[in-house]
C-alpha cells in the first residue's frame, strides 16, 4: 500500500532488495545472451560472404551481400567481449 505525505501525494513503496537482485541477474544472462549470439554469428558470416564472392553473386545480390557485410560489423561490435571461458553459469 502507499501512504500519503503532508502535501497530499502518494509515496510509493520501497522496493525490496530481492527485486533489484533478481533485475541484475536477469538483465546479465540477458546480456552475456546476446553477447554470445553476436559472438558465433561474427564467426559464422564470413563463410556465406565468402561463398558470394567466390561464386560471383555480389553483383546479381548487392544489397544481401553489404546486408552481410553491415551484419558482420554489428556482431563484431556486439559479440567482441564475450569469452566463452569466462562464462558465470557453468554446468556442473
Amino acid at each position: 500500500m502507499s501512504s500519503s505525505n503532508a502535501e497530499g501525494r502518494a509515496i510509493a513503496p520501497e522496493t525490496p532488495p530481492e527485486v533489484g537482485a533478481v533485475a541484475s541477474a536477469c538483465r546479465n544472462l540477458t546480456v552475456t545472451g546476446i553477447n554470445a549470439i553476436a559472438f558465433w554469428f561474427a564467426i559464422l558470416l564470413p563463410f556465406p560472404i565468402l561463398a558470394m564472392l567466390y561464386g560471383g553473386l555480389v553483383v546479381e545480390h548487392t544489397q544481401v551481400f553489404f546486408g552481410l557485410l553491415a551484419s558482420h560489423a554489428t556482431c563484431l561490435f556486439v559479440g567482441h567481449r564475450y569469452s566463452p571461458e569466462n562464462r558465470t553459469h557453468r554446468r556442473q
